[in-house]
């Protein structure tokens, strides 16, 4: 119940629920686990630490296949990008909650964004309050 309050604003087209758990037990190309491989774990990718794989093969794969497009480095945001709001301390009520990036805000630090909180109802918060989720692809 408390994740639908937290991710209903995105079609099942956006795999939101999915993207939220964490990851690293299954492969993001090939869906195999690492205990199905006889593996520890499984690799990450080095760019942006939220997928996962169980070689190089199956990296390059997801890499065409979208991951391109998708990977962020840390701290980078680009409009349209979902992010989970976090360290709220004003309004943590809102902590959790799945948000979609808008536009970045000219202030002095330029570390501010405005993001949608669902049916246009916008929220400007610090890049320190956002945190990727696990990219689609």
């Amino acid at each position: 119940m408390q994740n639908e309050k937290r991710i209903g604003m995105f079609s099942p087209h956006h795999n939101v629920e999915k993207r939220i758990r964490v990851g690293g037990n299954v492969c993001d190309a090939c869906g195999k686990t690492y205990a199905e491989l006889g593996m520890k774990q499984l690799k990450k990718c080095t760019r942006c630490m939220n997928a996962f794989y169980c070689s190089v093969e199956c990296q390059r794969t997801q890499w065409r296949a979208g991951h391109k497009e998708a990977c962020r480095k840390p701290g980078q945001i680009e409009p349209g990008d979902l992010m989970k709001l976090v360290k709220l301390q004003r309004r943590s009520d809102l902590n959790g909650l799945i948000v979609e990036t808008v536009t970045a805000l000219s202030d002095r630090d330029g570390n501010r964004w405005k993001v949608d909180l669902g049916n246009q109802r916008m929220f400007d918060v610090n890049v320190c309050n956002l945190e990727h989720i696990r990219p689609e692809k």
